[in-house]
């Protein structure tokens, strides 16, 4: 006798769900670590200049492996390497690699948070 039950196969779209959510929350992860970063730093700035130049960058929308980045650009902000890493004559002040190890441990809650 045959069977009666019936499966709806919901697979591609629970992918794109997924993918979706990964992307969003990629991009509210780097937005808080470069918040964080600039708000956190120990460095005394005279004109404003670095924080203006610690940036993200959102997950390209076509990649199903959604990537992120955070940082100092290297035309103006080239300098906060300096302070992250120290120089001969500074002693490292880190603000980019702790504003990360802060943030990035919320990215799997933050997917969970959106595909509820």
């Amino acid at each position: 006798m045959p069977s009666r039950s019936r499966f709806d196969w919901n697979g591609d779209d629970f992918v794109a769900r997924v993918e979706q959510a990964a992307r969003e929350a990629v991009d509210e992860t780097v937005d808080a670590a470069r918040d964080d970063a600039a708000l956190s730093h120990e460095w005394i700035n005279r004109d404003g200049q670095l924080q203006e130049e610690i940036v993200s960058e959102h997950a390209d929308p076509a990649d199903p492996n959604p990537s992120g980045k955070f940082g100092t650009t290297r035309r103006r902000g080239f300098y906060g390497l300096f302070h992250e890493e120290g120089t001969v004559r500074e002693f490292e002040r880190p603000f980019i690699r702790p504003a990360a190890d802060r943030q990035f441990p919320t990215l799997a809650d933050r997917i969970r948070r959106r595909l509820k």
